[in-house]
């Protein structure tokens, strides 16, 4: 009998359970290529193994089923992974992912074996399952450590604005230096300075569309800050994304690039597209550098600025090329933000809305191309019927991906969903931080990792006051850094978080109601106390108590940042799980862009329309 492993650390395994449909592969055909060898379902939990065949190219298993109204979509799947060879070129592969009771499961319908840029291998099953009869056990919601309240002056003194000596100064200044840095070409972006130098740096000298597109997006928002274009720091910025502007065409035009447009990832030295197996294509890319280039093209024209010269510059290429790709591209799946898993997933539709929405707006705005504003116009509608299948009843959030669960990531929570909420809103009420999916989605994955970082119990610094439980890109997360062992807390996930509670802050106070439903109330109930459904109006003491505790916990996440972040204020990609020593590339210029997007999130939410001026300023610009 065949137990996969997956089956044990799960510890569902069980030899009078399990149901063998083939003690050994049959001889190789077509279709035979991929097989069920044994499925078990226990308490809730679905496990299956396959014997595959090994032709040494990549391939994906997925096994189908129907729910119990004998319904099938791409999440009634399983995603195997190889865990074991077997003579004769098999393998053994496995799979197992939770069934929720609101589902049920009916039928096996078959197990696909997809080649990548191949065939297509199809088992048919039509097998009735036969399980334990136990369903998943009830959700249990943890109680929150501590329990912080309003603006801490630690944070305020850390985040100053008016003091080089402060974080957010250090913050400021290791991104600009890793925008276009010696031996790098001007413009481009690089992850971090680590060149691999040694086993605790990996090599990130490259320059990655997303990441380079999301650092443009938080220089845009110090550019806004700014009264006018008379300082040295607007024409600074401008400086920077000219040389961005020009780097992008050049991308554009590289016929070397595998991915062409979608190529993610982009030799620093010579801005050329990296040659070397990645995860490819990545649409998300394209269109978030597509929307950074759209607001800072308007507000350059809105400062005065020539607005022929810019448009000339900008439009017609970079950024209709990545959005007339966009067009042709973004039903097709591609990889997340993690770069590990190709599917359809919630951040890159959330971004491809926003450059369409900020496409159609700019071509009727300031060009009056009624043909391109219905084209974009068109595509975001398309986008945004989409959206409603990543909303998920089951689990009570809203999924990193709509698909299959692959390389176990079985929990569907993920921080690229939030970045997401955090990065793509419109203000059109779609997935708007203050919606009950996102509040519930926050508290699912800011909890989840409770039990996975032993730092956890960890909770509060050396004078005693409140640290957020640390929290990183997904719990099932392996990469460590360096290698694939295990998953650490990540800088950017934490400052993430804190952005978004200073975000509903904001909303909240704006709206001057709170209404606590079901799906929302474990947030509600986990940050602010609050245990019952209904409406808090501005009006009650008990709204100002929710709103000083949200922004307790923002800060409590960005003290956690501080907390853990290395000499000098210098933020790595990630910090030790078990020990909080920092790991990975050193000064990752995301984490740092990351912190000060939460601190002018901050500064917003506390009444404060300066903070991102100043900031802008600090390097001692006269104004």
């Amino acid at each position: 009998m065949i137990f996969s492993r997956l089956y044990q650390a799960l510890g569902v395994a069980s030899s009078a359970l399990a149901i063998q449909i083939a003690s050994q592969p049959a001889e190789l055909s077509d279709s035979t290529r991929v097989q069920l060898a044994s499925y078990n379902l226990t308490e809730g939990i679905l496990s299956a193994d396959f014997f595959v065949y090994d032709d040494e190219n990549d391939k994906s298993v997925f096994l189908y089923y129907s729910n119990a109204k004998g319904e099938s979509s791409p999440l009634l799947t399983l995603s195997a992974d190889q865990v074991e060879d077997l003579p004769n070129n098999w393998t053994l592969f496995t799979a197992s992912n939770y069934i929720f009771p609101q589902s049920g499961i009916d039928t096996l319908l078959n197990v696909t074996l997809e080649v990548r840029d191949g065939p297509v291998y199809t088992q048919e099953l039509n097998i009735k399952v036969e399980g334990d009869g136990k369903e998943l056990p009830e959700q249990v919601h943890p109680e929150p450590s501590i329990h912080p309240s309003g603006y801490s002056d630690d944070i305020d003194e850390w985040l100053n604005v008016n003091s080089k000596d402060s974080q957010i100064y250090k913050a400021k200044q290791r991104v600009f230096a890793n925008i276009g840095p010696e031996g790098a070409v001007p413009g481009l972006v690089i992850a971090s300075p680590s060149h691999g130098e040694d086993t605790e740096n990996p090599d990130y000298f490259y320059h990655w569309i997303r990441d380079a597109g999301l650092t443009y997006d938080s220089l845009y928002k110090l550019y806004k800050a700014l009264p006018n274009r008379d300082s040295q720091a607007a024409r600074g910025i401008e400086d920077y994304f000219i040389q961005f502007i020009a780097a992008t065409i050049d991308e554009q035009k590289d016929k070397t690039a595998i991915s062409g447009l979608a190529e993610p990832k982009w030799y620093a030295k010579n801005n050329t597209g990296y040659q070397l197996g990645w995860g490819r294509p990545q649409n998300d890319g394209p269109a978030v550098r597509a929307y950074a280039l759209i607001e800072f093209v308007k507000e350059y024209i809105n400062k005065g600025g020539d607005r022929n010269y810019i448009i000339d510059l900008a439009w017609e290429e970079p950024i209709k090329v990545d959005l007339d790709y966009l067009q042709k591209n973004w039903t097709e799946k591609d990889f997340d933000a993690w770069e590990e898993t190709r599917s359809h997933h919630f951040f890159n539709s959330v971004v491809q809305k926003k450059a369409f929405v900020l496409g159609a707006e700019f071509a009727s705005e300031y060009l009056r191309d009624v043909s391109s504003y219905r084209s974009y116009s068109e595509s975001a509608e398309a986008v945004n019927a989409t959206l409603a299948n990543y909303l998920s009843p089951e689990r009570n959030i809203i999924l990193n991906t709509y698909g299959p669960a692959l390389h176990a990531k079985i929990s569907y929570k993920d921080l690229s969903t939030i970045l997401g909420i955090t990065n793509g809103y419109l203000g059109d009420g779609i997935f708007a931080a203050t919606n009950d999916w996102s509040l519930r989605t926050v508290y699912e994955h800011a909890t989840t990792f409770l039990d996975v970082f032993p730092v956890s119990n960890t909770t509060t610094d050396e004078e005693g006051r409140p640290l957020a439980p640390p929290t990183g890109r997904y719990p099932e997360d392996v990469y460590n850094g360096t290698g694939t062992q295990e998953g650490n807390p990540w800088f950017l996930s934490s400052n993430t978080i804190a952005e978004y509670f200073f975000l509903i802050v904001k909303d909240f106070q704006d709206a001057g109601v709170i209404q606590v439903s079901e799906l929302s109330l474990p947030f509600w109930k986990y940050y602010t106390g609050v245990s019952e459904v209904g409406t808090i109006s501005k009006d009650s003491e008990q709204f100002d108590q929710v709103i000083q505790s949200l922004i307790g916990w923002g800060d409590a996440y960005i003290r956690t940042v501080k907390y853990y972040a290395g000499e000098d204020g210098h933020l790595s990609e990630q910090y030790d799980k078990n020990n909080g020593v920092i790991r990975g590339a050193r000064d990752l210029t995301w984490s740092y862009a990351s912190l000060f997007i939460a601190a002018i999130t901050r500064a917003i939410a506390r009444g404060d329309d300066t903070y991102a001026t100043s900031l802008a300023f600090l390097d001692g610009d006269i104004h």
